[in-house]
């Protein structure tokens, strides 16, 4: 607890911009877990709210010029009040629930077969008319974030091994999830199919856990301990049997910052803190490893030189180079709708020159040939990984006609923050509130962030809006971009990588 007091992460974390209390911020709660510590105050309903009400977003960890680990500080004080309450008070129903399914993707699955039904008959529909989804409470609001589902199994059919394209320039093992591969598979097909056209054999080995991380936010480290290890052993399993990796390729922002907190978490066990030394030491996110060369000059080949903008767009002034000193929000409550309209949302296309026009009761028009990207708070803060994704996703713009614009408060939490917008949805609600009111002033229409629970929080905001907005992984915009084959004249402007 190296705190200094100073104050500077105050602006940065979420929960004190919007309510301006200190208990509410990373400084008051370090002194709240010190004064557990030192047993001056006791693990009571009251403390453990202030605790609770905390993102884990680690934007305090960027801020601080004492490098205060406050991402280990939380899990920790999360780990003792679980310890030290009885787990009925500590852990709700719901929390069990959840941590009891999204880790597994065969329960998700499994469990989404109703969902699936529901929309499919119209009953969901039917219900969301009459007003019984709002009677589920957080549970009907997680159906409506959901994007359209694919049938049920689907995500075991992801291969285990693809070849690099051309010649091939590394061998890399990938970890493919437990939520995004039945919820966004199509982003783990796109990261493959990526990887590959960068000249990458890719191998994701059958039998993969959860990273861990939704486990450990909520303070059950032993068994964020019990994944790690498995999954530190089968990627040792598959190298042994198969040859090393030259990197271990994640695509979701908050399961590579707890793949590289590995030897963190099994620092104590004298068995495996070697191992997952060696193992987070070859942790890459995909857009962290595909700006490196060669990769990004392979794929730079592929995307072709940039396309001037169907329609060039200049944001206001007023957006260029903002500070990232987030100002405190004086409308309080969230205004956004308690509940999004449900309905599915459809890629926006590409090509074109005209506007997308705004459904009605959309406050802003959209434009799909301008882009902008939301920092997802584990790859910003917890992995320290901005420029890269920014660079590939320029690269895709680029190639694609499209204009790539900032966005203010990038580095501003969402509300996602894994199960945060389950668990917490009125302060979730508030941080999507200002989110999307931040990308409605781009002009964007679409917007791209590197993290599972970030596109999710993002498309439930676009839905409550009835706005246009299309909201993609980065590797998504850049398989896209790279598979284009002409110039619209019928001419080729791609050359081919690894000739």
């Amino acid at each position: 607890m190296d705190c200094i007091h100073c104050g500077l992460c105050l602006s940065q974390c979420p929960t004190y911009a919007e309510e301006g209390l200190e208990a509410d911020s990373p400084r008051g709660r370090i002194y709240l877990m010190r004064a557990l510590a030192e047993g001056r105050a006791e693990p009571t309903a009251e403390v453990t709210r202030h605790f609770d009400s905390c993102l884990g977003c680690r934007a305090c960890e960027t801020a601080c010029p004492s490098g205060v680990r406050y991402g280990h500080l939380i899990e920790n004080t999360r780990e003792f009040l679980k310890q030290e309450q009885a787990p009925t008070k500590h852990r709700s129903p719901l929390v069990q629930v959840l941590e009891a399914v999204f880790p597994y993707s065969p329960r998700l699955d499994a469990l989404l077969i109703a969902v699936r039904f529901g929309r499919k008959s119209g009953l969901i529909w039917l219900a969301r008319r009459v007003g019984l989804m709002k009677l589920l409470g957080p549970l009907g609001a997680m159906e409506a974030n959901l994007p359209p589902l694919r049938p049920f199994g689907s995500h075991r059919k992801f291969p285990v091994e693809t070849k690099a394209r051309g010649k091939e320039a590394a061998r890399v093992g990938m970890v493919t999830g437990c939520v995004l591969p039945v919820l966004q598979p199509q982003v783990n097909e796109a990261t493959s199919s990526v990887l590959s056209k960068a000249g990458c054999h890719v191998a994701a080995p059958r039998n993969q856990r959860c990273c861990g991380a939704l486990h450990a936010h909520g303070g059950d480290l032993d068994t964020a301990r019990k994944f790690a290890r498995h999954n530190i052993a089968l990627f040792e399993a598959w190298q042994a049997e198969h040859g090393n990796w030259d990197a271990i390729i994640i695509n979701a922002a908050g399961c590579g910052a707890a793949l590289k907190e590995y030897p963190a978490w099994l620092s104590e066990d004298a068995e495996w803190r070697e191992r997952a030394e060696k193992f987070a030491a070859k942790v890459r996110d995909v857009s962290e490893f595909l700006a490196q060369e060669p990769f990004a000059s392979r794929l730079q080949v592929l995307a072709g030189p940039p396309q001037p903008p169907a329609q060039p767009s200049r944001m206001p002034d007023a957006t260029h180079g903002a500070a990232r000193e987030a100002v405190p929000n004086t409308a309080g409550a969230a205004s956004l709708p308690a509940n999004a309209s449900g309905r599915d949302d459809k890629l926006l296309p590409l090509e074109g020159d005209e506007q997308t026009k705004a459904a009605p009761g959309a406050p802003e028009l959209a434009s799909p040939r301008r882009v902008t990207y939301h920092d997802a708070c584990h790859l910003a803060h917890g992995q320290g990984v901005r420029a890269q994704p920014r660079q590939l996703v320029k690269m895709a713009a680029d190639g694609l006609g499209v204009e790539l614009v900032p966005l203010g408060e990038s580095e501003m939490c969402c509300g996602s923050a894994g199960t945060y917008n389950i668990l917490q949805p009125a302060m979730a609600s508030q941080l999507l509130e200002r989110k999307m009111k931040n990308i409605q002033a781009t002009g964007a229409g679409i917007v791209v962030s590197a993290n599972i629970g970030c596109t999710l929080q993002l498309r439930g905001g676009a839905r409550q809006l009835n706005s246009p907005l299309q909201v993609l992984h980065p590797v998504e915009l850049l398989d896209q971009a790279t598979q284009l084959t002409t110039d619209g004249r019928g001419e080729p402007r791609r050359g081919s990588a690894g000739s």
